[in-house]
């Protein structure tokens, strides 16, 4: 299965230890959903379809999805589900994203790039 990311869990960031055994496939931009900052990390919630963010897709074994739904409180604190996203060779994958609550969101920064940096919870 395939597992889709756009924050702490990409590579260079503090969780992609989570991901070790997994087998990054691409980077890849991912269409209706918006980007809120929360501080040290991002959350995704629903959005239009124009709306893009960007991340990682990754070949994961059931064991991991249960490592990271238990980081990301699923399904308590995020949700997921599973959406299309396109390489940037124009291949559509399909995989699991997670995904908050607007109510999370409320009051956060919108991230306009849609596009998680090390240093985009201090802009």
């Amino acid at each position: 299965m395939k597992l889709l990311v756009y924050g702490t869990l990409k590579q260079g960031f503090g969780n992609n230890y989570l991901l070790s055994s997994a087998k990054f496939l691409n980077t890849v931009s991912i269409s209706g959903f918006k980007m809120y900052s929360l501080g040290a990390f991002p959350m995704c919630v629903l959005g239009d379809t124009e709306d893009v963010i960007t991340g990682e897709c990754y070949e994961i074994d059931e064991h991991t999805l249960r490592q990271t739904d238990r980081l990301e409180g699923f399904p308590r604190f995020y949700d997921r589900k599973i959406v299309d996203a396109t390489t940037e060779d124009g291949q559509i994958l399909s995989g699991w994203i997670y995904f908050g609550s607007p109510d999370y969101a409320h009051g956060a920064k919108l991230v306009k790039t849609g596009t998680w940096e090390r240093d985009t919870w201090n802009s």
